[in-house]
């Protein structure tokens, strides 16, 4: 029981001190209306090579497509602000621009295999407690 604590206990500080590599600047998620945008939103490119830039539970989607206020910009390099409703047939790709949520997920991950094991060993030590009789 101590070395399965002690396992559990050195996984725990070695995975709660690391690096959160999912950090960016705003700065580097190119040119265009991301330049001014908040650290999380949905990005999506159009099919004539324009952008538009949804902040942040400032877009729904709809049967008709994706409605809200964007930050456009335009092929022609023009941007401007606008409430839209951008027809999915319009969308080439969408995309999150901003912090991802990897650590969570990796953090997620750790605890999911620490009570898959700790599971596993309480079934064991009743399986041994019963053959032991």
């Amino acid at each position: 029981m101590r070395r399965l604590l002690l396992i559990l206990s050195l996984l725990f500080y070695t995975t709660s001190c690391a690096p959160q590599l999912s950090l960016q600047s705003p700065a580097s998620f190119g040119s265009g209306p991301a330049a001014g945008a908040p650290l999380t939103a949905l990005r999506v490119t159009t099919h004539d090579r324009g952008e538009l830039l949804f902040q942040e539970d400032g877009w729904r989607l709809t049967t008709g497509g994706i409605e809200g206020r964007a930050l456009v910009h335009t092929a022609d390099g023009v941007d401007y602000a606008k409430d839209t409703t951008l027809s999915y047939w319009d969308a080439a790709s969408a995309s999150p621009a901003g912090r991802s949520n990897t650590m969570s997920q990796f953090m997620l991950t750790i605890l999911g295999v620490i009570l898959v094991l700790g599971l596993a060993a309480i079934i064991l030590y009743a399986a041994f407690l019963a053959t032991a009789r």
